[in-house]
């Protein structure tokens, strides 16, 4: 329907927005925030899958735009911040309850910064308000409007959690990379792709930590709002 392609259009666009005006916030750079928007763009989930009319194609905006009102929020304007992020997060709870999950990660990690770092004191409070007020939308939603997101998000994380005991133990049965159950292997350069892009993401890690460790800290915000979209 033309309306859903608008809302997605709407979506997409505030996603750039957002993601430019975190990256600049965070780096003081308006290179570096319009290098990270086409980082992002060139994300094939982007191009792809999240051009579909869908909840998370809807949920991320909101995810990147919840983390820019929260570095925002220790400013001058903290009330006024601090209102639009509770605004932002409830209307990501009843949009998408795993990317809710995924915010309270984030967030609670965040927290921990600020409890561990005199650094970031001054977010303290406003992080953890929001930390608590998050897991209280969710908590609320899934008991009254969201009662079926129970039924099938248990079953996955008691998998999960049995899977992760078996493979500690050493009792799971083995499994062979890039193969399916039928023993059907992906393509060569499909393999390779995965590789490399995994070990692309593992040397910007290895980076982004190294420039913490070199500012002293002082660069941790920024590498956590890089890791939150």
């Amino acid at each position: 329907p033309i309306s859903g392609l608008l809302v997605i259009a709407l979506a997409r666009l505030v996603t750039m927005l957002v993601l430019f005006l975190l990256a600049e916030h965070v780096t003081g750079s308006t290179y570096a925030a319009g290098l990270a928007c086409v980082l992002y763009a060139a994300n094939p989930q982007y191009t792809l899958w999240n051009s579909y009319y869908a909840y998370e194609s809807l949920a991320i905006p909101l995810l990147i735009l919840s983390a820019y009102c929260l570095f925002c929020s220790n400013g001058r304007d903290r009330l006024r911040w601090g209102v639009a992020s509770a605004l932002v997060v409830a209307a990501l709870v009843t949009t998408h309850h795993v990317t809710a999950l995924i915010l309270l990660g984030f967030l609670a990690m965040w927290s921990v910064v600020t409890l561990t770092s005199r650094s970031f004191r001054g977010d303290r409070k406003p992080t953890w308000v929001l930390t608590l007020l998050t897991a209280a939308f969710i908590v609320l939603w899934i008991a009254t409007a969201g009662r079926t997101a129970w039924g099938y998000l248990y079953p996955i994380g008691r998998s999960a959690v049995v899977q992760m005991g078996e493979t500690i133990r050493g009792t799971q049965e083995r499994r062979e990379l890039f193969s399916d159950p039928t023993g059907e292997k992906n393509p060569l350069e499909e393999r390779i792709v995965g590789v490399t892009s995994l070990l692309a993401l593992s040397g910007a890690l290895v980076l982004a930590w190294w420039h913490v460790y070199r500012t002293r800290g002082r660069g941790l915000r920024s590498t956590l709002a890089t890791v939150d979209p």
